[in-house]
């Protein structure tokens, strides 16, 4: 897939607020990714992901993000299909205690 930015959107927080959404399909070295870190000031990243993500190049690229860009991952998988409310909760929790930026999913339905 070789188009960058898919679609831009907003969400509702639970404040109230809007929040920004973003859906990529980024090329295989996955630079607009890199881009989009960078030009958010991004530093901490939670990761939701299926298991299954082991078998993707993305992987790689979420492992080796600290090391080349100085951007902490902190993964989430700790969910099954179609998750419980407690498995959501858990994740937000997680999230909150680890400080990150923004929340990338990649997966299905149930990562996202």
């Amino acid at each position: 897939m070789e188009a960058c930015v898919h679609e831009r959107g907003s969400v509702m927080s639970r404040e109230g607020g809007s929040v920004m959404q973003t859906v990529f399909f980024a090329s295989a070295d996955y630079a607009e990714l890199d881009r989009y870190f960078q030009e958010n000031a991004v530093k901490r990243v939670f990761l939701v992901c299926g298991k299954s993500i082991r078998f993707l190049r993305l992987d790689r690229y979420f492992s080796e993000l600290e090391e080349r860009r100085g951007i902490q991952v902190t993964r989430f998988s700790a969910f099954r299909p179609n998750p419980r409310y407690e498995e959501v909760a858990d994740g937000v929790e997680r999230f909150r205690r680890a400080g990150c930026d923004l929340i990338a999913a990649v997966g299905g339905g149930s990562a996202m």
